[in-house]
């Protein structure tokens, strides 16, 4: 549960002090997500030695190269010395993955040239930026490697691969030459699908024995597939690592993954290719599933497709589970209900046992599934489906991700406004963009002036209702995904209808916990302009991620009305005082809050009153920006 009064009361203070001792505008601030310590390797001059250098992202300022001074789209100028004798440079930064972050820049030697004004500063142009030709032969590039989050260490990431054939054989290659014959040396990912361990066999260079290569993160650009590792040496001595990859057959089951240090090719220019010989090829080919059990049942049609953690395809169906990291096929062999489904489950260590999924179709991009907590050796076992095996507070909610993803229409239309529970000298506005109804846009800053601390932008994904069990209120739940520089995020709020055109909001989690009452620690948020349809603007307000969630291609977003909100102008509406669980009447205690739940998953409709009532889109990020906030100024 949270307590906004007690990290309020820090964010206060210390912002207080924070503009004391910044002298550049308060409005240039990084994303939470961006901040923690990253590493960058660097080469020696005429040597393959590889060092290695510290670059620490906070609020405000990445280390060593100055202190943010702006920020346009992806583009950030930065600050370094006094405004006297200020140097600025100007570079772009793009989040590829949660653990890697790309800076990019015009000059040889980033260190080397910097400008005495923020006006005449030159910035990557974004439309070159997003052409394969310009960016491999005008950009130097280099990769931020996270080793620490801002709050604790990085987090794990599972491998592009799903390996459930226990050891897959492959072929060495360095520098072209093969150093392994006949496929004897093997690859798997067991225990850990975060990571992938070698063992070479039948290699001239008998040095070549074992390797574990740690994945921290995979993405898409200019039509390759990447992948950034650690190569962990001798087991304990780590060197980051980055290739490519691509699969030689439709059924990719045949995968070439080159090892090149830094992913040279990202940029034909970037100094550390020049000095780098040793480039290692694997080429891994996957023995054919030979299943002894077989299954002329498939899923749903409706299942079918790729979601965040699922891939299912006809009778198959692959999970990644986040917590565990382990990955699991699971071959459909008999489907007992709508909803229930009795499977054969393969871990990647070879693990087998019968489960029972259940899985609910929430709307049409958007379901959630559970597997049941025991299992049998036996296929006769439908037992396994009661529904003691299953428990409400682990349902995994999923959605649809790129080319399957149906185009849906966010729950709100027009212009909101709210204050911060317990500071309400901070405002909160969300819009939603009249042109493309399912982008919705979310601001904070302080009330009465125009200090923006985050903008942010949202892909509506689905919307979804449970009605109490007393008839009178619909709880409604909406998904949604990040689209601005923020990649692979998605955020569940959960919303109630407070008036005529006021609802109240708050987080529900990645995973849409029903454990949750709006009126906890809700926002409440008041309608204070309608949608405009007139007029397309020309500017641009933020550059998104095309289909592909891992691509640093992107497109560009028109708001519907203004690019950025004034918080003077809205703050002149009238402040309604929020709502909270001790002002309200006829309400259980929130932990009998499930047993109430008459669990009906329902369409919402698209009428402009449905869907500003059934609104539950972007106030969760209020109560993480208060968090990340006092975080950030903390640290």
């Amino acid at each position: 549960m949270l307590s906004s009064y007690s990290f309020m009361t820090k964010f206060l203070f210390v912002f207080s002090l924070s503009q004391l001792y910044h002298k550049v505008s308060s409005n240039c601030l990084f994303p939470p997500e961006f901040e923690g310590r990253y590493i960058i390797q660097n080469a020696l001059v005429n040597s393959d030695v590889i060092q290695y250098s510290t670059i620490n992202i906070t609020a405000d300022y990445i280390y060593p190269y100055g202190q943010c001074f702006s920020r346009n789209e992806s583009n950030v100028i930065v600050m370094l010395g006094s405004e006297e004798s200020a140097c600025y440079r100007c570079f772009s930064l793009r989040m590829v993955s949660r653990n890697v972050i790309l800076l990019i820049h015009n000059e040889i030697d980033i260190n080397s040239k910097c400008s005495s004004s923020a006006d005449i500063v030159k910035c990557p142009e974004e439309v070159k930026l997003n052409d394969e030709q310009h960016y491999t032969q005008d950009f130097h590039s280099i990769i931020l490697y996270r080793t620490s989050e801002r709050d604790g260490p990085r987090r794990n990431e599972f491998c592009p691969f799903d390996f459930f054939d226990g050891d897959i054989k492959f072929d060495y290659y360095l520098n072209e030459k093969k150093l392994c014959n006949g496929l004897q040396s093997t690859l798997s990912q067991c225990p850990s699908g975060s990571s992938l361990n070698i063992r070479f066999k039948g290699c001239e260079d008998h040095s070549l024995n074992i390797a574990n290569y740690e994945c921290i993160g995979h993405w898409n650009a200019l039509n390759k597939h990447y992948l950034a590792f650690i190569d962990w040496i001798n087991g304990t001595e780590p060197r980051y690592k980055c290739s490519t990859y691509y699969y030689e057959n439709d059924e990719k089951t045949k995968i070439t993954l080159t090892i090149n240090n830094d992913c040279s090719s990202l940029s034909t220019r970037t100094e550390l290719s020049r000095n780098n010989n040793n480039q290692q090829i694997f080429k891994i080919e996957m023995k054919k599933e030979n299943h002894k059990f077989l299954s002329e049942t498939d899923f749903p049609v409706w299942l079918h497709g790729q979601w965040q953690f699922l891939n299912v395809l006809k009778n198959e169906l692959v999970f990644r589970d986040q917590s565990s990291f382990k990955s699991y096929s699971m071959t459909l062999m008999n489907q007992l209900s709508k909803e229930k489904f009795i499977v054969l489950s393969r871990s990647q260590c070879g693990e087998e046992s019968f489960k029972c999924l259940w899985i609910r179709k929430l709307d049409e991009n958007i379901l959630e599934f559970q597997v049941s907590s025991e299992s049998s050796k036996k296929l006769t076992s439908d037992i396994l489906c009661n529904d003691e095996f299953f428990d409400n507070s682990r349902w995994i909610t999923q959605s649809r991700t790129g080319k399957d993803v149906v185009k849906t229409s966010c729950p709100i239309e027009g212009e909101y406004f709210g204050q911060l529970p317990d500071a309400l000298s901070f405002c909160a506005v969300m819009k939603s963009n009249c042109n493309s109804p399912d982008i919705m846009y979310f601001q904070i800053g302080i009330c009465d002036t125009d200090e923006i601390f985050e903008k942010r932008v949202y892909q509506c994904l689905g919307q979804w209702t449970t009605q109490s069990h007393d008839k009178k209120n619909s709880t409604v739940y909406t998904l949604t995904k990040r689209i601005d520089e923020v990649v692979n995020t998605y955020e569940c709020f959960v919303g109630i209808m407070a008036g005529e055109k006021q609802f109240i909001i708050r987080e529900a989690g990645e995973n849409c916990y029903k454990m949750l009452d709006p009126y906890d620690y809700g926002m409440l948020m008041n309608q204070t302009a309608p949608c405009q349809y007139e007029n397309q603007p020309e500017d641009r307000i933020i550059v998104k991620p095309t289909q592909d969630d891992s691509s640093i291609t992107y497109e560009t977003v028109y708001d519907g009305n203004n690019n950025n909100i004034d918080f003077n102008t809205v703050a002149t509406t009238k402040k309604t005082e929020i709502t909270t669980r001790k002002h309200k009447n006829n309400h259980d205690d929130a932990n009998s809050i499930e047993n109430d739940m008459d669990y009906q998953p329902t369409h919402i409709t698209s009428s402009a009153a449905e869907r500003m009532i059934h609104s539950c889109g972007l106030l969760l990020m209020i109560w993480n920006l208060q968090n990340s906030i006092i975080v950030r100024n903390i640290l």
